[in-house]
């Protein structure tokens, strides 16, 4: 179980509702990855890159005004191994603490989820690995929200020193 007090607190309430109702049902539900930090989201989609793909990325985060992301990427090391995510260090609502990852081996939790979810209007959603989201937001990412530049200083604010 992940560390429910890393989530943005009025997401963390509607989880536990979720969370209830759903073992109300039967259904257990798997949260394995919840908020993720930066630095960890940078380590992770480091790993399956090559450094011409790792040094764009940065270049794409300079040329957004993203300075702090940017210095995240760059410093972050991790070693190669298999693509695990998709998100670059700041556009995911796991950096935010208003999503969770769901391991799931049937189809029907999607389903089943959604019903409950909708009661304490959270979104369902697909993760990087076919695994079921949960997150506090209608938007599957936080760059149908923000800008570059604004979710550069709101990481700044959460994660930065």
């Amino acid at each position: 179980m992940i560390d429910l007090d890393e989530l943005d607190s009025d997401f963390r309430d509607k989880l536990v509702n979720v969370i209830r109702d759903s073992l109300a049902i039967g259904m257990a539900l798997d949260i394995r990855v919840g908020t993720l930090n930066v630095q960890q989201q940078a380590k992770l989609w480091r790993r399956s890159r090559t450094d011409n793909e790792i040094d764009h990325g940065i270049f794409e985060l300079e040329q957004e005004n993203c300075p702090f992301l940017a210095e995240v990427l760059r410093r972050a090391n991790s070693p190669a191994g298999v693509a695990v995510t998709g998100d670059m260090p700041g556009f995911t609502w796991q950096n935010f603490g208003e999503e969770v990852e769901i391991h799931s081996t049937s189809h029907s939790i999607a389903t089943d989820l959604m019903k409950i979810a909708k009661k304490y209007d959270l979104t369902v959603g697909e993760s990087f690995l076919g695994n079921v989201s949960l997150r506090k937001s209608p938007f599957s990412t936080p760059l149908e929200v923000y800008k570059a530049s604004e979710i550069d200083k709101l990481m700044q604010e959460k994660w930065g020193s």
